[in-house]
């Protein structure tokens, strides 16, 4: 995998497993690597969610099964906001 990285990208080793999520998108090539192989972009992406009052930021690695739908994260007594990419 080479190329512009966008935030929410999963790569994951394909010898020991590891993954890695990019947190905040890149200009330059992203190339990661890990046991000295090429790491794989994963089908998967993480959602970012952004508090509206205090600024803080999660990101949604892997929602629980069928719950995809009700998660509904919240900060300061707010309802957190699904932050574009």
């Amino acid at each position: 995998m080479t190329g512009i990285a966008s935030a929410g990208l999963v790569c994951r080793c394909g010898v020991c497993g590891a993954e890695i999520t990019i947190l905040v998108a890149t200009h330059g090539e992203f190339v990661p690597r890990c046991c000295n192989t090429a790491m794989v972009a994963q089908p998967q992406t993480v959602s970012f969610y952004r508090c509206p009052v205090c600024g803080a930021e999660i990101g949604l690695i892997r929602s629980g099964k069928n719950r995809a739908d009700t998660f509904t994260p919240r900060c300061c007594n707010t309802d957190m906001l699904t932050k574009a990419a």
